[in-house]
C-alpha cells in the first residue's frame, strides 16, 4: 500500500472508531489558549456594549446629521486580534501555567 492509501485506511479508522484527542489536550488548551482568549472575548463583550451605546446616543456626532468623515463601523474580530496581540503572555509564563 502506498502512503496515501495508509492515510486514507487510518483516517477511516479514526472515523469509525471516533476521533479521540491526546491525553492531556484539554488541560493543555485550557492553560494555553482559553487562559488568553477568555479575557479578551469578555473585554470584547463590554467594548462592543460601549460601542453601540455611543453610537445610539450619539456620541461623537457633534450636532452633525451624518457620520464624520473616515469613520468607520466598530470591527470584534480586529479588535479581537490586536488585543489578543497586544495582551499575550510570553512563552515562558504559559509554559509554566501549562505545566502546573
Amino acid at each position: 500500500m502506498n502512503s496515501e492509501g495508509v492515510q486514507c485506511a487510518a483516517a477511516e479508522a479514526r472515523a469509525t472508531e471516533g476521533y479521540k484527542h491526546r491525553v492531556g489536550t484539554k488541560e493543555y488548551m485550557q492553560a494555553t489558549v482559553m487562559s488568553q482568549l477568555q479575557p479578551a472575548l469578555e473585554a470584547l463583550v463590554l467594548k462592543v456594549q460601549q460601542d453601540r451605546l455611543q453610537l445610539a446616543a450619539g456620541i461623537g456626532l457633534e450636532d452633525r446629521e451624518y457620520l464624520p468623515h473616515g469613520w468607520r463601523p466598530f470591527c470584534p474580530t480586529r479588535w479581537l486580534a490586536e488585543h489578543l496581540t497586544s495582551n499575550k503572555t510570553p512563552a515562558s509564563q504559559q509554559k509554566t501555567a501549562a505545566d502546573d
